[in-house]
């Protein structure tokens, strides 16, 4: 029998943040099974099978397989983390009369502000995740009214500094620091210890280009033609022009961090 390591958040009392009985009891059954059909049990969507996994489980087994499930695994069941936090986000997230850009830009903000937690904790135990382990709907829910405060005060100021008015010109140095070199690599990645250093690289960057890479972790396409497909374009409010600039200028930056290379 697998004991499941305790949550280390303290409440004002001193006692320890405990998960929900039956999460305990899930993650248990789930931290003795195979890693592939771990992934393939996090896949199922439907809430009503026996087979499904909470979310609050699955926040636990991102946060604690990555030392013991294979690259590819620990990526997969990111990329599943990630596409149930995506979904709890509403198309329209704010209210009133806010236009669709700042809608896009609380997505964002919503889903940069998660990965980032994430991130965080892969280089030192980060115990504001510990509420999503107890709670993830309550602890998502003050996420969400969290972001759309920041997005809503510093809406303006933050869109008149945006690179984006240069009109997305690549300067040449640029483009011959990223030719051939995709931080993402499959080959790259394969390497011990790289993606600690790579999330680590990423929160380094500039807001926009910190969002694009860390939907480009996800998967995500920069454009997509169907609208029932998400995108980076999409999802961030920009068009692909701009993305793919600041795409270009974060690869730059992540080769210059990752591997010593200068532009």
């Amino acid at each position: 029998m697998i004991v499941v390591n305790p949550l280390r958040k303290c409440k004002l009392t001193g006692e320890l943040y405990r998960r929900l009985p039956e999460i305990e009891s899930k993650l248990s059954e789930l931290l003795q099974l195979p890693e592939e059909t771990l992934v393939e049990r996090s896949l199922i969507n439907d809430k009503t099978s026996v087979q499904f996994v909470p979310i609050e489980c699955l926040v636990h087994i991102v946060r604690n397989v990555g030392g013991r499930a294979s690259k590819k695994s620990y990526e997969r069941l990111y990329k599943i983390l990630m596409g149930r936090v995506l979904k709890l986000i509403p198309k329209r997230a704010t209210r009133g009369d806010l236009d669709s850009v700042t809608n896009t830009e609380v997505k964002s903000q919503i889903l940069g502000q998660f990965a980032e937690l994430i991130a965080n904790d892969c280089l030192e135990y980060n115990d504001k995740l510990d509420f999503y382990e107890v709670r993830f709907l309550s602890a998502f829910s003050t996420l969400k009214t969290d972001a759309i405060r920041k997005v809503t005060k510093g809406f303006t100021k933050q869109e008149s500094m945006e690179v984006e008015e240069s009109g997305g010109i690549i300067k040449p140095e640029v483009e011959y620091a990223v030719d051939g070199y995709n931080p993402f690599d499959v080959h790259i990645s394969s390497v011990s210890d790289y993606q600690i250093y790579l999330d680590s690289a990423i929160d380094t960057l500039p807001d926009l280009q910190k969002r694009i890479m860390q939907l480009m972790k996800l998967g995500m396409p920069i454009d997509s033609k169907d609208p029932n497909t998400e995108s980076i374009s999409a999802t961030l409010g920009k068009s692909e022009k701009t993305i793919r600039t600041h795409r270009n200028k974060a690869f730059a930056a992540l080769k210059k961090k990752l591997t010593g290379g200068d532009l």
